[in-house]
């Protein structure tokens, strides 16, 4: 019997077969990636997976564990808070950000400066503050990326407990997947200044040198896109290990594969969760300061313009002029009931960066690898399946035997 025919081949693939590689799937900007297959929506559920009162638990410790031990360091040091000058230097940014200054005093000066500037003031903290506060955001944001994946893979609610539990676990993994490219690139600079010495510095092969420079450009070049990628996967790199139980240097390589993999798609995706973010934090953070400013106001009209003064100027009461009879402890505790709207504002913020970045990673995650949005991994699953496995092998040789 004769086969029936073979059909042609259709635009589309003929098209494809001769023009090779398509940038179009790598970018990932077709008309056909918004309607065809509908996994973005999916992005537009991290602001109802935030809002979960186990989650909103773990950004509020997160927050008030950040806040207390910067204010911690900045009293005994006499310092302004840590927290305040990066308010203050995102401000300045934002005033500041224009073509002209841009043009005047170049890109990194205008956006980068003012950040580095609050360290300047007392470099000591980088290490007494920064870096605590950086492992203590780390492992809540990698709890709170756990609870979100189980809700939303195995539709099953973990606990607050249960996933600081499960990050603890992972301490080292989580924190080698945020820290480790970074650490990479420092080292490729270190190497790169090492021979840039050994080329330039020398005075008689200095003509060598200058010969070989484009090594030295290349090295460079390899920093500057290893730095685009880990900027574009950090939400990525502690997700991938929480949802996939892999290592940290796995977490590594799988956030910048999606990054190699679907770029454009990545920042598309991006894009979508950073509207969201914006949107539903600044109703968080306005319903913050009204509440403040309301109480604040309040207790203004009973016991006098000081008292909201001092509710207001939570953060910087030192600076506030109150009366000699009102008690160090009254004010501490006035600033802490200030402080504590934006507190839980900060807190839900952490919640919807850990759910947005679990979200990310795995609707990525089905376009890069081809793996379902709803796969998690479980532990102790594989060794449970194997098991049974081994056990239903064993019964099925008995059957035999018999």
């Amino acid at each position: 019997m004769t086969p029936p025919p073979t059909p042609p081949p259709s635009h589309h693939q003929s098209r494809e077969d001769s023009a090779g590689p398509n940038l179009a799937h790598a970018f990932g900007l077709t008309a056909s990636d918004l309607f065809a297959d509908l996994t973005w929506p999916a992005l537009l559920k991290s602001a109802g997976l935030a809002v979960h009162l186990h989650r909103l638990i773990v950004g509020i410790l997160i927050a008030f564990a950040v806040v207390s031990l910067d204010r911690l360091v900045a009293a005994i040091g006499n310092l302004e808070p840590l927290v305040d000058l990066w308010l203050v230097a995102i401000w300045e940014t934002v005033e500041s950000f224009s073509f002209a200054n841009i043009h005047e005093h170049g890109f990194m000066a205008t956006v980068f400066v003012p950040y580095f500037d609050t360290f300047a003031i007392a470099p000591w903290r980088m290490v007494l503050v920064a870096v605590p506060m950086g492992v203590i955001e780390i492992i809540g944001l990698a709890a709170i990326s756990r609870m979100a994946a189980e809700e939303y893979c195995l539709d099953r609610s973990m606990g607050a407990g249960k996933g600081l539990g499960f990050a603890f676990d992972r301490v080292v993994s989580i924190i080698v997947s945020q820290a480790g490219a970074w650490l990479i690139m420092a080292g490729l600079m270190l190497v790169l200044a090492a021979g840039t010495w050994l080329l330039m510095g020398i005075p008689f092969v200095r003509f060598l040198g200058v010969m070989g420079f484009g090594l030295i450009l290349i090295g460079a070049m390899t920093v500057c896109l290893l730095a685009i990628g880990a900027i574009l996967a950090t939400p990525l790199f502690s997700t991938a290990v929480v949802c996939e139980g892999t290592d940290g240097v796995d977490g590594i390589s799988r956030g910048l594969a999606i990054v190699a993999g679907r770029p454009g798609r990545l920042i598309w995706y991006s894009l979508i969760l950073l509207v969201q973010g914006v949107v539903v934090c600044s109703i968080a953070f306005g319903v913050a300061l009204g509440t403040r400013w309301i109480s604040a106001e309040t207790a203004g009209w009973v016991a006098g313009p000081e008292i909201s003064a001092m509710i207001l100027g939570a953060g910087s009461i030192a600076e506030t002029e109150v009366p000699v009879e009102i008690s160090h402890w009254v004010r501490l505790w006035l600033g802490f009931w200030g402080l504590l709207p934006l507190i839980v504002a900060l807190g839900f913020l952490y919640s919807f960066y850990g759910c947005a970045s679990t979200m990310l990673y795995l609707t990525m995650r089905r376009h890069v690898d081809g793996q379902d949005t709803s796969e998690l991994w479980v532990p102790g699953q594989a060794e449970a399946e194997a098991a049974m496995a081994l056990e239903l092998r064993h019964q099925a040789m008995q059957q035999d035997d018999e």
